[in-house]
């Protein structure tokens, strides 16, 4: 059986916790909701454009990124959403 290619083991290191989780709490939930939406439209916009990746495991990643954004979110403080609202709202192009 091949590694998972969305939550590779090397982002599992022993004793650790997984990687994502080390840095939703360096960054923040607010933070690190930002990190997955940017993820998943990374993932999206290449898409059958890198060299050595198909189309499928880039949007099975992208995917990845956004249910774990969607779980974020719902389990976010109002004061967390209310600040991704506001810079969502308020920024310029």
């Amino acid at each position: 059986m091949t590694d998972n290619p969305v939550s590779p083991k090397h982002y599992r290191p022993d004793n650790m916790p997984e990687v994502g989780e080390i840095m939703r709490r360096t960054l923040g939930n607010v933070g690190y909701w930002y990190f997955c939406q940017g993820n998943a439209l990374k993932y999206r916009l290449r898409a059958g454009k890198k060299e050595g990746a198909d189309i499928e495991t880039e949007i099975r990643k992208a995917q990845w990124y956004e249910q774990r954004a969607e779980f974020l979110w719902l389990s976010m403080a109002e004061t967390e959403r209310a600040i991704i609202d506001n810079l969502t709202t308020n920024s310029k192009p």
